[in-house]
């Protein structure tokens, strides 16, 4: 396999994950923002989980963005890469801690977020955390 083949395979790859990520992603949102016509309260009570979704759903795909973007050549040189330069196992610092500005934006503060914010619309929608108090009550009883 050539470096042609094997940038080809990961830029599939990048290209796949962002797509099947944000297909995931906006159709979480429209039903989670369809389940929200029947509920009653405020546009915030009735709508926030989706409202949070649809802010997650950017945040989470940034990273695979960046990747793509590279891929295409579109964002290349420094800014666009995720490691400092002249750090690694040489230096005796490697992985989190050699992070690039990039690096800190895309993979911890975009995704991370974003999953905070989608683990929060899951658990509200659902209303997950009233059911388990009724059921652990239905036990104690």
């Amino acid at each position: 396999m050539g470096i042609t083949a094997t940038a080809g395979a990961k830029a599939f790859s990048h290209t796949f994950s962002l797509a099947l990520t944000l297909a995931i992603l906006t159709n979480l949102a429209q039903y989670t923002a369809w389940k929200a016509l029947g509920r009653s309260g405020t546009h915030w009570q009735r709508f926030g989980p989706a409202w949070l979704l649809v802010i997650a759903t950017p945040l989470m795909c940034a990273d695979l963005m960046r990747h793509c973007l590279q891929d295409s050549d579109i964002w290349t040189g420094p800014s666009s890469r995720m490691y400092r330069d002249h750090c690694g196992p040489v230096s005796g610092l490697h992985g989190f801690w050699c992070l690039s500005i990039t690096g800190w934006l895309f993979s911890i503060v975009f995704t991370y977020s974003g999953f905070v914010l989608l683990v929060t619309a899951v658990l509200w929608s659902s209303n997950l955390i009233a059911k388990l108090r009724l059921a652990w009550t239905g036990l104690r009883s």
